[in-house]
């Protein structure tokens, strides 16, 4: 199972906006500034970019590795994403509540989809349980309330892929980190992570307050996965469609 990879700047936290695309008009943070809400809003704001998502594994499965484009429009999260989910080549779409498969079945990627709701009952080492953690995943940069608490860590300034960051962190509990996953999904937590506590999520934000970097660690008593996502080309075009009804079948989630 998986759960899933200088100088000192002053960096900046409020942030208006002017419309998707529009620059993003930041001022210093103060002692106590919602890093959380400011975050989010810039994210919003700029709705599309390239990101990678890798989640690690502790067992003698593959890690997965995918790459794509993400679209967040308010609640809803869409994403096109290709690579390997443990070892298998996939491509896979989310558009909401709802995975597009292709690959997994053992068929050329592209060729046939298979189509479930995120966090559906899954056999217990099912390769879509990975897939309904990377797409809540993608959720976590929008979502203000499981991140309210998120402050600077007071660490000097980085940088991801060549941009320089600030890094803040937050130790949410567990209920707060599972309180928005299907039952069903919440259950697979419970079954296969039954010690851990919550989780460890720090992010790496840029001059405008968007996400770079995130790494999420499930905390407990024991060594668990992680997973981590890496954010690029904020405000990019971007078009994510799902296959058409008849290209795709209700997933039997083998």
């Amino acid at each position: 199972m998986v759960v899933a990879a200088v100088t000192v700047l002053p960096f900046l936290t409020a942030c208006s906006h002017r419309g998707p695309g529009a620059p993003v008009a930041v001022t210093t943070p103060s002692p106590g500034a919602a890093v959380a809400g400011t975050m989010v809003r810039a994210v919003l704001s700029q709705r599309t970019a390239r990101v990678s998502v890798h989640v690690s594994s502790l067992t003698n499965r593959d890690a997965t590795s995918l790459t794509g484009t993400v679209v967040y429009d308010g609640a809803t999260i869409k994403a096109d994403l290709s690579g390997e989910v443990e070892g298998q080549p996939a491509h896979v779409i989310v558009a909401g509540s709802t995975l597009y498969v292709s690959g997994l079945d053992g068929s050329p990627v592209d060729t046939a989809w298979q189509r479930s709701p995120v966090g559906a009952p899954r056999p217990f080492e099912s390769s879509w349980v990975v897939l309904d953690q990377v797409s809540s995943s993608l959720t976590h940069a929008a979502d203000a309330h499981l991140l309210d608490g998120l402050q600077w860590t007071g660490a000097s300034s980085d940088e991801v892929d060549g941009t320089p960051v600030r890094a803040c962190l937050v130790t949410v509990s567990r209920d707060r980190f599972t309180e928005k996953l299907p039952d069903t999904q919440r259950h697979t937590y419970d079954e296969q992570f039954e010690f851990f506590t919550g989780a460890r999520m720090q992010f790496y934000l840029d001059k405008q307050n968007l996400p770079r970097r995130l790494i999420v660690t499930l905390t407990g008593p024991q060594a668990y996965p992680t997973v981590e996502l890496r954010y690029s080309n904020w405000a990019s075009a971007v078009s994510i469609a799902a296959p058409a009804t008849s290209r795709a079948i209700n997933a039997n989630a083998a």
